[in-house]
């Protein structure tokens, strides 16, 4: 039996569950090790000739003190009549219904109650302005999981409009505040709308091309030799353009990734992690017309093994400073602004522009979502058939751009994310 903190820590582990009972006022308590050796006390009881487990804490984060005087209230419960996980189980299913249907108001609330008024009279004053004046007016009415970033950026550029740049950044800050506040209590989803959204209109080196540039740039690098632009460059420019990935990870691209649907038409690449920024495999959908770039390529590209080979001596694929460089050259002589990261903005802003999930978009530029750590593990699996209907929606907006049969203005609405 086990009766002391030092006592927890020296249970080992041996290969399979254990179950040992830990001493207290009253019967029930035990500690259970799991084969790896993660440590959980547990209230075993029965009840309306059930038997029931209860999940106390994980040690050390509960320390046994505090195991011992949860387990003595439940104890009481249960010998009241009450079945303790039934309860649990009812009190988790009504928060799930009352999160389900909590508007952003509602939130705030909550977020002032548990630590607005904390704060001084002086500051809580100017958290009240922010959000009844800037905030409230877009997003109060609106159902917290159903605030997206587009919401973020009307609150953000009423505010710019006015001239009030320190005020844009500070209606951003509460926000973001307020979702970390309900990520933590579990009120809302695993997600920050607020995360990524500047507060400035944009970013000067990556700012997103609107359709006339990006017609200008297609077109351009369709011509023979533009700006002395090798082969290879212009191809691995193109693939940029059409999926939104990093330089480096498509520059890397090695033919044995390709693998081709079944009538040839359209293919994908499975990323290893050593060529992720994220650090996890990643697979990236090339719709028909990007297919057809690849194929071209690939008649070029001889007997190397990379996609985009090299024609210099000392890379095994094109060079990543030649890429950028030659794009540079490109958008100088077209009076252009931006740079190479500017297609991984206009990816972004444009797949946005035209209708697609923020998330999912976002989601297929291989960010990584930083939330909570049990957040990150269920963020590991990739949505691929989701993503890979923006990449096919991106590539046909592309192609109506080339042929000149856009409907309407499709500048640059949204110039989001970092």
């Amino acid at each position: 039996m086990i009766k002391s903190e030092a006592q927890v820590k020296k249970v080992k582990p041996t290969g399979k569950e254990q179950w040992e009972m830990v001493h207290n006022i009253c019967t029930g308590l035990y500690l259970r090790t799991t084969a790896k050796g993660t440590k959980s006390y547990y209230y075993r009881y029965g009840i309306n000739k059930k038997q029931r487990k209860c999940f106390l804490g994980v040690s050390p984060a509960m320390p046994l003190r505090e195991a011992q005087r949860q387990h003595v209230e439940l104890y009481n419960k249960v010998k009241s009549g009450v079945d303790v996980v039934l309860e649990r189980q009812k009190a988790k299913a009504e928060a799930a219904a009352h999160v389900e249907g909590l508007t952003f108001a509602q939130l705030y609330q909550k977020w002032f109650e548990a630590h607005g008024q904390k704060l001084s009279a002086g500051t809580q004053a100017n958290n009240e302005t922010k959000y009844r004046v800037w905030i409230a007016p877009v997003i109060g009415h609106i159902k917290a999981n159903m605030v997206q970033p587009q919401h973020i950026i009307t609150i953000r550029d009423n505010a710019l409009q006015q001239g009030k740049t320190a005020m844009a950044k500070a209606v951003i800050g509460l926000v973001s505040q307020i979702y970390k506040y309900g990520c933590s209590e579990l009120l809302v989803d695993s997600w920050n709308p607020a995360q990524y959204i500047k507060s400035s209109h944009t970013v000067k080196a990556g700012t997103p091309w609107n359709d006339e540039q990006l017609k200008t740039i297609l077109t351009t690098l369709d011509a023979p030799n533009p700006y002395h632009m090798g082969y290879t460059t212009r191809q691995a420019i193109k693939v940029l353009l059409y999926s939104g990935q990093r330089r480096s990870q498509i520059i890397s691209t090695e033919r044995d990734w390709l693998k081709f649907s079944d009538d040839g038409k359209t293919c994908a690449v499975e990323y290893p992690a050593r060529v992720m920024k994220m650090g996890k495999p990643f697979v990236v959908y090339f719709p028909e017309v990007v297919t057809n770039i690849i194929k071209d390529t690939i008649k070029y590209s001889f007997e190397s093994k990379y996609l985009f080979p090299s024609t210099f001596k000392g890379y095994g694929h094109v060079s990543p400073s030649h890429v950028s460089g030659s794009l540079k050259a490109l958008l100088q002589g077209e009076g252009i602004p931006g740079t190479l990261h500017s297609a991984r903005h206009t990816f972004l802003s444009g797949t946005i522009r035209i209708g697609c999930d923020p998330m999912i978009a976002d989601g297929c530029l291989a960010h990584e979502i930083k939330t909570s750590a049990v957040a990150s593990i269920y963020n590991f699996s990739q949505p691929y058939e989701k993503q890979r209907q923006v990449w096919e929606l991106w590539a046909e907006h592309l192609t109506r751009v080339l042929d000149g049969t856009v409907d309407g203005d499709t500048g640059n609405v949204l110039k989001l994310f970092g």
